[in-house]
């Protein structure tokens, strides 16, 4: 986790490193962390233009595995848009 925070302290939109540290988060359980920083991602995707569907696929993952199946659905269904 540290190496993609420094990655994000000298370019806070880097959309990967933001991925990476929402996997971690996920993996811990750490769900609502794992959601912010994937929000971010998805501003900072959105803005440079890249596909959202990969992030929109992982917030529906992560939703899924926190039991918010409502938030899940929204999600998958903003992923295969």
């Amino acid at each position: 986790l540290l190496c993609f925070e420094s990655a994000l302290a000298y370019n806070e939109a880097n959309v990967k490193a933001l991925r990476e540290c929402a996997r971690i988060f996920a993996d811990n359980a750490q769900f609502s962390d794992s959601v912010l920083v994937l929000r971010r991602a998805l501003e900072a995707a959105g803005a440079a233009g890249e596909a959202l569907g990969p992030l929109y696929l992982q917030l529906g993952n992560v939703f899924l595995m926190s039991e918010n199946l409502p938030a899940a659905m929204a999600a998958y269904t903003e992923a295969f848009k």
